[in-house]
């Protein structure tokens, strides 16, 4: 027998009946415990689990030998039952310490078991009872490791807004037509109110190697409105339901290197359905090519062409063929914060002559990366022009100038399982040569997003 087997041997004799003495050595269960962690460390999962039997007997309730005992059925290949001891561990725990320790513990064994969606969860809930910063670098560490080798990627986003104009209604209640003052209807200017909103989006990657990545793509939205006693007063008739909105949208993508240089491709094709007022909408097709390529050390270009068409369901409102082109660059300051400027060009064409029209527009985007009094702070402003060729209110056609501005504040010192509210502030204002159709839009929402 080598000196190492006999001093486990020793030890285990006396672990057994966890008695004062044996040969001279004394172990306490707590001592016993750390030997079991060194045997774990030492890639000896067999001993150390024959420790945490030894302390199992002396109390079934032991949060730190269950955890250890978990983490050496997984060693072993044991999944299903280092899953129920890491179970058991959970429901023992007496402190933040004992239940980051189980939560990672199941966090292993389930992902081990290759049910990476469910360790993500329990990665969530170790990040949330973190006893330190280290603790939950790990945590956060071990979250992005088992992300990054799911197939199956899930965001789900919910938000509340009041907002001044839940349905783009036109500002000023008079216009002329051919000289004569006409007097818009309650319902067709701005009604204010209330938006909740919930989406499921996701993917789940088909094929994966070093030129690229293939997924399949799946997303479904809802909106719900409730309409103020002001807007309700102005416009009678109308409902609630008029304003809700849903879609569903499926597709795949395709994303990789362009030979052995930086440049990124992507591609993608989709097709969805949407829904108004509880009514069908429309259905479409989409289809998008974007590249990006680097530009010096610190920039990255982007430029993205798509194609859609859009199959009306809606008496009155005619389909559509939108085509798009974006170009770009976005770039992080020495600071680490993140600025984003794009120019977008766009052409609709729908079988109603009002209807189509060119747009041209830009956007900017700031990010600050590091937070201010524990709130991650971020910014953006949007100018748009559209052209129409033909309108019933003017020989001439139409045009739109829109302004658009945002603000959102992530509130990352509140967080639940990795998760923190975001406040935002928006604001959208439409000039055009048709005074019906200008609008005005104030909105203050409320979401979550995910720190990690």
């Amino acid at each position: 027998m080598t000196p190492r087997a006999a001093l486990i041997a020793g030890i285990l004799a006396t672990a057994l009946g966890l008695s004062a003495q044996a040969e001279g050595i004394t172990v306490s269960p707590k001592d016993l415990s750390k030997l079991a962690a060194v045997a774990l460390s030492q890639q000896d999962p067999a001993t150390a689990l024959r420790f945490t039997a030894a302390l199992l007997t002396r109390d079934a309730q032991d949060a730190t030998a269950l955890i250890l005992k978990s983490q050496a059925e997984r060693d072993l290949g044991r999944n299903a039952q280092a899953r129920l001891s890491a179970k058991a561990a959970w429901a023992a725990a007496q402190n933040d310490q004992e239940k980051y320790g189980a939560a990672m513990a199941m966090a292993q064994a389930l992902s081990s078991s290759g049910r990476r969606t469910a360790a993500q969860l329990w990665l969530r809930r170790a990040s949330e009872v973190a006893p330190s910063d280290i603790a939950l670098l790990v945590a956060t560490r071990d979250f992005d490791y088992v992300r990054s080798r799911n197939p199956l990627s899930l965001r789900f986003d919910i938000g509340l807004r009041p907002s001044s104009n839940l349905n783009n209604g036109a500002t000023n209640p008079m216009f002329e037509f051919m000289g004569f003052p006409f007097q818009l209807s309650g319902d067709a200017l701005a009604l204010s109110g209330v938006e909740a909103s919930a989406a499921l989006s996701g993917q789940f990657r088909l094929a994966d190697s070093e030129q690229g990545a293939t997924d399949l793509r799946f997303a479904g939205s809802q909106k719900l409105v409730w309409l103020s006693d002001k807007a309700q007063a102005q416009a009678p008739e109308a409902r609630n339901s008029d304003y809700a909105f849903a879609g569903i949208e499926l597709g795949l993508a395709r994303r990789g290197k362009l030979g052995l240089g930086e440049v990124i491709y992507s591609a993608s094709l989709g097709a969805g359905h949407n829904w108004y007022g509880g009514a069908d909408l429309t259905d479409y097709a989409r289809a998008d090519l974007g590249l990006e390529a680097p530009i010096g050390r610190k920039a990255t270009g982007f430029a993205l062409v798509s194609a859609e068409t859009q199959h009306s369901l809606m008496a009155g409102q005619g389909s559509a063929q939108i085509f798009g082109l974006t170009g770009g660059v976005m770039a992080k300051r020495g600071n680490g914060d993140t600025v984003k400027l794009a120019l977008d060009l766009g052409k609709t064409r729908s079988d109603i002559a009002p209807s189509s029209y060119d747009a041209v527009g830009l956007t900017l985007d700031y990010t600050r990366a590091r937070p201010v009094l524990g709130v991650v702070l971020a910014g953006n402003l949007g100018l748009e022009a559209r052209d129409y060729p033909v309108s019933p209110y003017d020989i001439g056609g139409r045009q739109d100038f829109r302004l658009s501005a945002g603000l959102s504040a992530t509130l990352t010192q509140i967080s639940y399982m990795g998760f923190s509210p975001v406040l935002s502030v928006t604001m959208a204002q439409a000039r055009s040569t048709v005074a019906i159709y200008e609008t005005q839009t104030l909105g203050v929402g409320l979401s979550v997003r995910s720190n990690f």
